[in-house]
């Protein structure tokens, strides 16, 4: 820890760990994503710095995992309560991830705090168009700033997606009007 290189140095020992003693797959798409096979069970090893997370198919191979790596690194194993912003709980049967403060934090920018809710995440016809969008040099000043949080909300919703994939076609109609939002798109966002 403190040294400006020292991310990826463990990065590079984690790897070289998971590949070479463990037999690990890297991933093609993502870095940090690891897959693990052994007798019939299945691991999927995902790490951010310097925390690791499993999901694996039995408890026989996530016990073998945190067997070896304890033997290599100083481990403590917890149950993942929450991951880059994501909160996750479980029961029995089912694992729940939520993102309940990127939620807040979008009603609180929207101040919509009071909105009812709504069953659909857009109203079917909406009739959100680009006509819609201000013209004149002066009205396109005026919203600017409105515009800068338009984006920002749009932002924060892409990355909503997550949890909440029910809301992508609405974004992708509202990411239209990025560049010049009306008062009508943001009123719908």
């Amino acid at each position: 820890y403190g040294l400006p290189h020292s991310c990826a140095m463990f990065t590079a020992t984690l790897r070289s760990f998971l590949v070479h003693d463990l037999g690990a797959e890297p991933s093609d798409a993502y870095p940090c994503l690891y897959y693990l096979h052994s007798q019939g069970q299945s691991m999927v090893i995902a790490h951010y710095i310097d925390d690791i997370q499993t999901i694996a198919t039995g408890p026989r191979i996530l016990d073998e995992f945190s067997a070896a790596i304890a033997t290599r690194f100083e481990a403590t194993a917890t149950t993942l309560t929450s991951f880059l912003g994501l909160q996750i709980t479980e029961d029995e049967q089912n694992i729940y991830v939520r993102q309940p403060g990127l939620a807040a934090d979008i009603i609180a920018t929207l101040q919509v705090q009071a909105a009812a809710p709504s069953l659909l995440p857009i109203i079917p016809g909406h009739g959100l168009n680009r006509t819609q969008c201000p013209q004149e040099p002066a009205d396109i000043a005026q919203l600017r700033p409105m515009a800068k949080t338009y984006r920002s909300v749009c932002g924060s919703l892409q990355y909503l997606l997550k949890t909440r994939p029910d809301l992508a076609y609405a974004l992708s109609v509202f990411q239209r009007f990025q560049h010049n939002p009306a008062t009508v798109h943001f009123k719908g966002l």
